[in-house]
């Protein structure tokens, strides 16, 4: 039977946007041109959703994610998170930025400090106590599967369990909202399946927002609640995707009928976007 999940992890009164874009457009001033990366772009992100940003190379889903990251300002529009700008000016607003947590494709360790160390970093940086950081690196190790490990060096660990640690150190100073650019895009099938189902019990446990760009069409439809399909450049939502699939989701959900339709549909819209646009 289907559900969503949201009305049962999320009191109805609290569902509220967790990230709105209006009028979201990005331009870059290449050479003596510019080149328009991100058309005008509205959507809303719930509190408590897993949004997947799905489309073509190049199609601006990066530059969408460093966006609502703060990591690059837009040209025009506006970004608010949790109902306060983003942006004012071109000052970034700090206690909006203190709401996220960014993973990249690279989990970015320090080899010269242990796995414990590397989570409890930025709590480290923003002041906090020893003991307390210790204690909440060991809670967050144990939270992603790597408690064992806390007192090893990055280059003893897998590329999976490397990047385990880097959830963990985003997820260190408990922001609402965790961005995920291709977290596990370079990993193995066999590890990529296993942090899908990894990361599928973190956003169980956790009630985070989670926006993640991928390239590959099934952990899109595994891990979404709802999955925005992108254009080619300039990229603009092309489509909406509902997956109401029953959670918790195990890998033999990719067997069901309904999670290889949703996925032939984005693999067909995905081979006829490039003609239209």
């Amino acid at each position: 039977m289907d559900f969503d999940l949201r009305d049962l992890r999320v009191p109805k009164e609290a569902v509220l946007a967790g990230v709105a874009m209006t009028g979201l457009e990005k331009w870059y001033d290449v050479s003596e041109s510019r080149v328009q990366a991100l058309a005008e772009t509205n959507l809303t992100i719930e509190k408590g959703e897993l949004v997947v940003l799905l489309g073509p190379s190049g199609c601006g889903k990066t530059t969408l994610l460093r966006m609502i990251g703060g990591l690059i300002a837009p040209t025009h529009g506006e970004i608010a998170v949790g109902g306060k700008p983003l942006w004012k000016g071109s000052t970034k607003q700090a206690d909006v930025l203190s709401d996220l947590g960014f993973v990249f494709q690279d989990a970015n360790l320090f080899p010269w400090l242990n796995i414990e160390d590397n989570i409890a970093l930025p709590l480290e940086l923003r002041g906090v106590g020893q003991a307390e950081r210790r204690a909440k690196a060991r809670e967050l190790a144990e939270l992603v599967g790597i408690e064992g490990f806390v007192k090893r060096w990055p280059k003893e660990l897998s590329g999976g369990m490397r990047q385990r640690a880097a959830i963990a150190r985003a997820l260190s100073c408990d922001p609402s909202i965790l961005l995920m650019d291709e977290p596990f895009g370079a990993l193995d099938a066999l590890t990529r399946d296993t942090m899908n189902l990894e990361l599928q019990k973190i956003w169980l446990a956790t009630g985070k927002t989670i926006v993640l760009v991928t390239h590959s069409i099934s952990e899109a439809v595994f891990l979404a609640d709802r999955i925005v399909l992108l254009s080619p450049r300039p990229g603009r939502v092309d489509r909406i995707v509902n997956v109401d699939l029953p959670r918790p989701r195990s890998l033999d959900v990719q067997a069901l009928p309904k999670f290889q339709d949703i996925a032939l549909e984005l693999r067909h819209r995905l081979g006829s976007i490039h003609q239209e646009y």
